[in-house]
């Protein structure tokens, strides 16, 4: 799963429009071809109203050449880091982990890069 996907799924369990929270077990660098219009485009509609998403995808995946302060200077307009946001939201592949809903905390899990929204694992139960 790609990290750029977080900003359009929603948990399924609730009504909660606030974004899914990432948790990384296992991350892998990819290459990617370099598209920076349509990047711009979609980090435009989806990210500079959702800064607190772009800031968590960062810190999970532990990117050293971007920090919250180059998050704030993107939604303010600055495209100056535009390559390295890019290569943070496509040039990653997230093969293990979960998504978990700020509001119920049901957890989706994340197996061989794919969220599983069928069967979710609630608060209640054990993981």
């Amino acid at each position: 799963m790609k990290p750029f996907l977080i900003s359009i799924l929603k948990c399924n369990q609730c009504d909660s429009e606030d974004f899914l929270n990432v948790f990384i077990e296992k991350a892998e660098e990819i290459e990617i071809e370099e598209d920076l219009d349509f990047f711009k485009e979609h980090i435009n509609k989806f990210y500079i109203e959702k800064g607190k998403l772009l800031k968590n995808i960062i810190k999970k995946l532990e990117v050293t050449s971007l920090n919250e302060n180059d998050c704030d200077l993107l939604i303010n307009g600055d495209n100056s880091k535009l390559k390295e946001f890019a290569k943070v939201l496509l040039g990653y592949e997230i093969f293990e982990g979960y998504l978990e809903c700020s509001n119920c905390q049901v957890k989706f899990m994340i197996t061989d890069r794919i969220p599983d929204f069928v069967d979710f694992v609630s608060s209640n139960k054990e993981q």
